[in-house]
């Protein structure tokens, strides 16, 4: 049951519905895949946006979820269109739609016990110490706005995609020990190498830059190394609801019409009031039932199988739906009073008695009374505030300043002014700006600051914390860069640097050419040039070989043949190398190996299986070939074409 009103459209806009994140929008993301590219553009008629198959979405349903996905961006259902949203929520329903259309077709019917299950598996985590699962669920659903039927309805659609997806999967196998096997040794294989090093600091001659050559490269390097970036002022202004001074009253009347208007909201669902003991192994549940059929109490079992009462348990009510499914088959078809045999959970063996059975019933008035006035009074409140904000708006749209806004009373403004920033957050100085603003909030600001123009300021935003605000861009100071004659020296040192390098690099190419026409001898450039031949064993295809070699050398080692000889290119200097032998490894019965072997096998098959079921949902969608209203749509959120 839910003892909460389900908040109207107009405060929708100060509230986040992260349920449908954390469910109901999860069968839209077993898709990953677009189905958009098989969308027609259809004038389909009528008040339905889309048609999918037999299916179809009218707009009041469509709209009622754009408006829920939005709130807590603020962002308006117009300036979604805008920007390309409410096409991404479209397709996330159309995918939904899909699968559960797919689910109806083959026949798949959803059991009370997968149901009870997975909503007890929503529900947990969010259970407090001294909470029931029951209450749990009430409290999630009430900061929702959302009833039982709605959520259970949610809660269907996502276990159906999952059963749908499994059923996929399991239809697809492949031989997975030669390909995994193959890919363990890919993977593992090493390389040894002998190398000869050449630095660019031992090539001398190099002339220095005429200032013309200099200037060239000034001007090549100069938007990535000597940027001085754009940095802003803005202002806000922080609109705090909490210190709002508002009053509201909610008449006996508007709480029984309330309460007749919403019977599926204050209905229990079934309730069974059962004792019963936990123990930790078959063998002690099995002597207390045997107890309890030779005539004693259920505790009295219990006291003489464990010695004492400790872990019985008398009279404890359960909401029968968020029961998980062994309790319901321990159960389904007792009289009151009696015993059932004892059943195993995850939690350990029951022994359990029935003591009491309530069906579904519709709670009376005088017990959800208070419930409903609370709801209706903060409904009334959030409907106060929301006015409040659309008025500041509407003022904020017809250029009132802020501080004009700050002198109204009725709105509680807070004006702060953050100075200088770059697009980082950062001042001049190095340091961050937005200390005092909260981590979730950062990025959002920035981003809208960059986009907001000179003077130009925001409506209220609410950002990731809850903070309502809105910005105004008070001073641009424009993109630059360091002038010539504070990096000329720089310059010219990069300048005999590259030098060296590019000659560096001629004469190793020349030394490579000279080894591969039998022209001259490894070992013999290595006297020639008086350097040493280092030798490196064993280096992995994978992570950092030892230095100064680097990750950027391996795709060269590894694609040189054995016996072959290669040219690589390090930070300050050059190696010649020569393949001179390589590694491969067995496959052993060693644990650590067929561990490895067993999480890559599980890799490989879980992303063939995902490759799988995307070309089926490809399928579904080329069959289905969903038919969307442009037109109703264009009408409905396309105000500026109007």
């Amino acid at each position: 049951m839910v003892m909460q009103m389900m908040r109207s459209g107009a405060s929708g806009g100060l509230f986040k519905y992260f349920m449908f994140g954390l469910i109901g929008l999860s069968v839209g993301g077993l898709a990953l895949m677009d189905v958009r590219g098989v969308l027609t553009g259809n004038n389909i008629g009528g008040s339905d946006v889309v048609h999918i198959g037999e299916e179809s979405i009218d707009i009041r349903s469509f709209d009622r979820t754009v408006r829920m996905s939005l709130a807590q961006y603020r962002i308006s259902p117009e300036k979604a269109y805008k920007l390309g949203l409410i096409d991404e929520i479209l397709t996330g329903q159309i995918r939904a739609y899909m699968l559960a259309q797919e689910v109806k077709d083959k026949g798949f019917e959803l059991d009370q016990e997968h149901l009870a299950l997975r909503v007890a598996e929503v529900v947990q985590p969010n259970v407090r110490q001294d909470q029931t699962m029951q209450q749990a669920l009430e409290e999630l659903l009430q900061r929702q706005g959302m009833s039982e039927s709605e959520f259970v309805t949610i809660l269907k659609r996502e276990v159906a995609g999952e059963f749908l997806m499994q059923a996929v999967r399991a239809g697809f196998s492949f031989n997975e020990k030669l390909l995994v096997a193959e890919l363990y040794k890919f993977q593992n294989q090493t390389r040894d190498i002998e190398a000869i090093f050449f630095a660019d600091k031992d090539i001398q001659s190099i002339k220095p830059a005429t200032r013309e050559q200099l200037e060239r490269l000034y001007e090549s390097v100069k938007h990535v190394r000597y940027k001085i970036p754009e940095y802003r002022t803005i202002k806000m202004a922080v609109f705090d609801p909490d210190k709002l001074d508002i009053e509201v009253e909610v008449m006996l009347a508007e709480i029984k019409e309330a309460y007749e208007d919403n019977q599926d909201r204050f209905t229990a669902g079934e309730t069974v009031t059962l004792t019963q003991t936990l123990v930790d192994t078959s063998e002690q549940a099995k002597a207390i039932y045997d107890e309890v059929q030779a005539g004693k109490s259920l505790k009295e079992a219990v006291i003489s199988v464990n010695g004492s009462e400790d872990r019985y348990y008398e009279k404890r009510d359960f909401e029968s739906a968020a029961m998980i499914p062994e309790m319901i088959q321990a159960v389904a078809g007792l009289e009151e009073g009696a015993v059932a045999p004892p059943v195993k959970t995850m939690l350990g063996y029951h022994v359990v008695r029935l003591d009491k059975l309530i069906k579904p019933r519709v709670l009376p008035f005088e017990d959800v009374q208070e419930e409903i006035k609370t709801a209706l009074l903060q409904e009334k409140r959030d409907e106060e505030v929301y006015e409040i904000s659309q008025d500041i708006d509407e003022n904020l749209d017809h250029g009132m300043s802020f501080e004009n806004l700050a002198k109204e009373d009725a709105y509680q403004l807070e004006i702060k002014t953050i100075e200088t920033f770059d697009k980082s957050g950062f001042n001049k100085e190095g340091k961050e700006v937005l200390g005092l603003i909260a981590d979730t909030d950062k990025k959002g600001m920035l981003e809208l600051s960059y986009e907001l123009d000179k003077d130009e300021a925001s409506l209220l935003q609410e950002l990731p914390s809850g903070m309502l605000a809105a910005f105004k861009l008070e001073e641009v100071i424009d993109e630059t860069y360091k002038s010539f004659n504070e990096v000329k020296q720089e310059l010219a040192d990069q300048f005999i640097a590259d030098q060296k390098h590019a000659q560096n690099r001629e004469n190793i190419a020349k030394y490579l050419a000279e080894i591969g026409t039998g022209g001259s001898k490894f070992e013999g450039l290595a006297r020639e040039h008086n350097k040493g031949i280092m030798s490196y064993e064993a280096i992995g295809l994978s992570g950092e070989p030892p230095p100064p070699l680097t990750g950027d050398a391996l795709p060269e080692i590894f694609q040189t043949s054995i016996g072959g000889y290669e040219m690589l290119e390090l930070a300050d200097r050059f190696a010649l190398i020569k393949i001179s032998g390589y590694g491969v490894p067995e496959i052993t019965q060693d644990e650590n190996v067929q561990e490895t072997l067993q999480n890559l096998a599980n890799t490989v098959e879980k992303e063939m299986e995902d490759d799988a079921f995307l070309m089926y949902l490809r399928v579904l969608a080329e069959r289905e070939k969903p038919r969307v209203n442009e037109q109703l749509l264009q009408q409905v959120y396309n105000k500026e074409q109007q």
